[in-house]
C-alpha cells in the first residue's frame, strides 16, 4: 500500500507549470568567441558567466539549470535574477505568476530533483520534466513571511562571505607586501636544502593492513593551512616509518596534483596518534633558522608557486615536482623575531578567515534547518 503524502493544512500541491511561465523559447546563446564585451550579466546553468552587449530580458526571474547543473537536495541549483540580463540555453527561465519568486526558488533547491533527471552521461532537466516538478504551496502571506526569514539568513551569509573577500584581499596586500623583492634584499638568503634537516616523503602504503594505529595523511587541504583528516589508512607493516613519520612543526607540501591544487602548504601541529606522511606529499623538517609558519606563507608567495609549477613534471593525469627540484630553490627569510612578528599579522588575517567561514558553514546549516521546517509545513508561521 503506497503511503499518501500528507500536506500541511491550508496547503496545496501544484505542478510548476501552474504557477510560473516559462520563457525558454526567448533564451538566446552566445559562444564565447561570439561575445561583445559589455555591462549585461550573461547566464548559464550554475551562475554567472560573462558580461555581454544588449539583452533579452529585463525583469526579475527564477533560472533552474537545464543541463550541466547538481539537481540534488540543497544544491542550490535554482537562482533570482533581476533586471537586464541574457541567459543561455543551459538555464531554464522562468517568471513566477502565482507564487512568491524567492519561497519559489528555496523550494526548489530543498527538493531532490534527480527523479526529474534524463539522459545517462549527461543529465537533463528538460521542459516537459520540469512542468511536472511538484510543490507544496501554503497561502501567499505565508509563503512571503518564508521567504523573508530565510532571506534574512541569506543576507547574513553574503555579509559574512564579503568579509571573507575582504579578508582575503587584505592577505594578499600584506603578502605581497612582505615578501616584495626590495625587503628581501635585506634578508638571509640560501638553498633550502640548507635549512632543511630532513625530507620526508609519503609512505607507499604497500603492505597496509588494519592494525597499529598509524594514521596515513591524505593529500588533501580543506584551507591552506589546516589538514584534511576526513580519509584515513591504518598501517600494520614491517617497513621503516622514521623516514615519513611528522614530527610537531613539519611543513607539509603537496607535490603530487592537478595545476590548480599542485603546492597547497601546511603545518602539522600534532595529532594524538602518530601521522605518516601521505605519498602526495613532503614532510619538511626545518633547522631553528627558520620558523615553520613562515615557510608556509614563503612557499605560498605567488613567486615560490610559479617556480614549483616551473619545475613540475607529467605523473600519470597530473603534475608533480621533486625533492631535488624543491630543495634546489632559494629560500629568503629575515631574522627569527622578524619572521614572528610577520606570522602574528598574517596569522591573525587567516584566523579572522577561518572563524567567518565557520560562521558561513553555521548560518548554511541553520539556513536547511529553516528549509525543513518551513518549506515542509511541519513549522508554521504566524501571518
Amino acid at each position: 500500500m503506497t503511503e499518501t503524502k500528507k500536506i500541511p493544512e491550508g496547503w496545496e500541491e501544484v505542478k510548476l507549470e501552474s504557477v510560473t511561465e516559462i520563457l525558454d523559447s526567448k533564451r538566446v546563446p552566445i559562444t564565447k568567441s561570439e561575445r561583445k564585451k559589455g555591462n549585461t550579466p550573461y547566464y548559464g546553468a550554475t551562475g554567472l558567466l560573462d558580461y555581454v552587449e544588449g539583452f533579452i530580458f529585463d525583469e526579475e526571474l527564477v533560472l533552474i539549470g537545464e543541463d550541466g547543473a547538481d539537481w540534488s537536495s540543497y544544491a542550490n541549483t535554482a537562482y533570482i535574477i533581476k533586471g537586464k540580463s541574457w541567459v543561455n540555453n543551459h538555464a531554464h527561465a522562468l517568471r513566477c505568476t502565482k507564487i512568491n519568486s524567492i519561497f519559489f526558488k528555496e523550494f526548489i533547491n530543498k527538493s531532490d530533483l534527480k527523479i526529474y533527471i534524463t539522459g545517462t552521461t549527461r543529465g537533463k532537466l528538460n521542459q516537459e520534466s520540469l512542468r511536472k516538478i511538484k510543490l507544496l504551496c501554503p497561502p501567499l502571506k505565508e509563503q512571503e513571511k518564508i521567504a523573508s526569514i530565510l532571506s534574512k539568513v541569506d543576507d547574513q551569509i553574503q555579509t559574512t562571505e564579503e568579509i571573507i573577500t575582504k579578508s582575503e584581499e587584505l592577505k594578499k596586500g600584506l603578502m605581497q607586501d612582505i615578501f616584495n623583492n626590495e625587503k628581501q634584499k635585506q634578508w638571509n638568503t640560501s638553498k633550502i636544502k640548507d635549512v632543511v634537516i630532513k625530507l620526508k616523503r609519503g609512505h607507499s602504503l604497500a603492505t597496509n593492513s588494519i592494525g597499529k594505529g598509524v594514521i596515513y595523511m591524505t593529500s588533501g587541504f580543506l584551507q591552506d593551512n589546516y589538514i584534511d583528516w576526513s580519509i584515513q589508512k591504518y598501517l600494520d607493516t614491517d617497513k621503516p616509518l622514521d623516514n615519513c613519520l611528522l614530527v610537531k612543526g613539519d611543513v607539509i607540501l603537496n607535490c603530487v596534483n592537478s595545476w590548480a591544487k599542485l603546492g597547497k602548504v601546511a603545518v602539522f601541529e600534532g595529532y594524538k596518534k602518530p601521522v605518516v606522511v601521505g605519498f602526495n606529499n613532503f614532510g619538511i623538517t626545518f633547522n631553528n633558522k627558520i620558523n615553520p609558519f613562515f615557510v608556509k606563507y614563503f612557499l605560498l608567495t605567488k613567486r615560490i608557486q610559479y617556480l614549483l609549477r616551473a619545475v613540475s613534471k607529467p605523473a600519470v593525469q597530473q603534475v608533480s615536482f621533486s625533492g631535488s627540484d624543491l630543495l634546489r630553490l632559494e629560500i629568503k627569510y629575515p631574522s627569527i623575531e622578524e619572521q614572528n612578528k610577520i606570522i602574528i599579522v598574517l596569522m591573525g588575517v587567516d584566523n579572522n578567515i577561518q572563524d567567518n567561514k565557520a560562521e558561513v558553514d553555521r548560518l548554511q546549516e541553520l539556513k536547511k534547518g529553516l528549509m525543513q521546517d518551513l518549506l515542509t509545513g511541519k513549522v508554521r508561521v504566524a501571518m
